[in-house]
C-alpha cells in the first residue's frame, strides 16, 4: 500500500523542567503527553493538579532521608545523629502520604537486605528519651538547644517532609532551620562538604545493596569509615551467603554512626 502523501513521520520531543508544577500543568493543558518525575519532588503537585486517571506511581528501590555532614559541626558527633534518627515518628510521616508505596524506613537498605538499627526494639517515647540523654552528652540541652540547618532541593514536597521531621526533632530540643536552593547550587553545597543535613534521595532501577551502600564509601561523600570500605569491597566478590554476612556488617558498622538518618522508602 502506497504512504499517503500527507503522511508524516512520527515525531517525539523530550523537554526538562525543573518546575514541576508547570510542567503538570502543561499536561492537563494537553500542551505535554507525558510527563516523567523521579523520586518525591513534584509528586505533591502530581496528585494535586493531574487527572485521577492519568497518575501512575512506580515505587523505587531506594531510601529517602538526610544526608548528614559528619566531617564537621555538630553532626560530627556521632551520638548526636544517632540521637536525630531515633527521635523521628517514621510511621506518621510515612502514613501523611496515604500511599501505600511509601513505607517507613530506619535502614540504610530497603527490606528484606536492611538492618534495622538496635533503637528500633524501643518504643517511640523510649527513643525520645534516649536522645534527649545522648543530646545531654554532647552538651545540647533545653537551655542550649541544638540548632541546625537543613538543605533542600525544589520542591514543596521536600519542605512538607522537613516541617513533619522537625516538629519530631523539636521535641528533643532540636531546632530546625530549612534553606531551599536551585537543583545545582544544591549539588554543589553537597560536593563541597557546605552543609549540615541534605536531602538524599539514595535510589537504583534494581536491587543491589552493595551499590546503594557504597555511596558511603570514603571517597564519595563527606563520610569516612575504612572498615566499612573493606566490608563492601569483600562482598562484591564473596559467596552469596558470605556476602549476606559482609553487608550486615557493613550496615551495622553505618548504623553505630550513621552517614544518614533514613525516614521512608521513596
Amino acid at each position: 500500500m502506497a504512504a499517503s502523501a500527507d503522511a508524516r513521520p512520527a515525531e517525539i520531543s523530550i523537554a526538562s523542567s525543573s518546575d514541576a508544577r508547570a510542567a503538570v500543568a502543561a499536561f492537563d493543558a494537553g500542551r505535554q503527553d507525558i510527563v516523567i518525575g523521579e523520586g518525591l519532588a513534584g509528586l505533591g503537585e502530581a496528585r494535586v493538579g493531574a487527572r485521577n486517571d492519568a497518575l501512575r506511581l512506580d515505587p523505587l528501590w531506594g531510601v529517602y532521608g538526610y544526608l548528614v555532614n559528619s566531617r564537621n559541626g555538630p553532626t560530627a558527633d556521632a551520638g548526636v545523629r544517632r540521637a536525630l534518627a531515633m527521635a523521628i515518628d517514621r510511621p506518621a510521616l510515612a502514613g501523611s502520604f496515604g500511599l501505600a508505596a511509601i513505607r517507613p524506613a530506619a535502614e540504610l537498605v530497603p527490606s528484606p537486605a536492611g538492618v534495622a538499627p538496635d533503637w528500633l526494639r524501643l518504643d517511640y517515647d523510649g527513643r525520645l528519651l534516649a536522645a534527649r540523654q545522648l543530646l545531654a552528652a554532647a552538651g545540647w540541652t533545653a537551655e542550649r538547644p541544638l540548632r541546625l540547618v537543613l538543605l533542600l532541593p525544589p520542591g514543596r514536597d521536600h519542605r512538607a517532609v522537613a516541617e513533619r521531621v522537625g516538629a519530631d526533632w523539636a521535641r528533643v530540643g532540636v531546632l530546625l532551620a530549612v534553606t531551599e536552593v536551585d537543583a545545582d547550587a544544591f549539588d554543589k553545597l553537597v560536593a563541597r562538604g557546605d552543609f549540615e543535613l541534605a536531602v538524599r534521595e539514595a535510589s537504583l532501577p534494581v536491587p543491589d545493596p552493595v551499590a546503594l551502600l557504597a555511596r558511603f564509601r570514603c571517597r564519595a561523600g563527606p563520610y569516612c569509615n575504612p572498615a566499612v570500605d573493606a566490608l563492601l569491597a569483600a562482598a562484591r566478590t564473596a559467596a552469596p551467603d558470605q556476602r549476606e554476612r559482609l553487608l550486615a556488617e557493613a550496615q551495622a558498622a553505618l548504623l553505630a554512626a550513621p552517614p544518614m538518618i533514613p525516614l521512608f522508602t521513596p
